[in-house]
């Protein structure tokens, strides 16, 4: 999971195949300022100097990412089954070959 604000970017790897949190080059957080480091080479959360420095900044990208989460689990819009549609929809729908074998 990751989030961006302007060219800071925050990612948490928790089960990953391309960037295994064991990994040292990667490890569980990783944080880069994009405007220096477009590539993402340099991982500031692993030069504990810069980390220190920037400590107010990757909180508040956590803190967002973490509140972002919660807020994705929560039960609502996503929970409610869609209506009917028109027969008119339906029919444009199967036309593009959305609803392939629905009757």
């Amino acid at each position: 999971m990751g989030v961006r604000d302007g060219d800071w970017k925050f990612i948490l790897n928790e089960r990953n195949a391309y960037r295994p949190p064991e990994d040292p080059k990667y490890g569980t957080f990783e944080l880069y300022d994009l405007a220096s480091d477009p590539g993402e080479r340099t991982n500031l959360m692993k030069d504990p100097a810069k980390k220190l420095l920037i400590e107010d900044r990757w909180h508040a990208l956590q803190d967002r990412l973490t509140k972002h989460s919660a807020f994705l689990e929560e039960p609502g819009f996503r929970k409610i089954k869609p209506g009917p549609i028109s027969p008119e929809i339906e029919a444009a729908l199967s036309a593009i070959g959305y609803l392939k074998g629905k009757k």
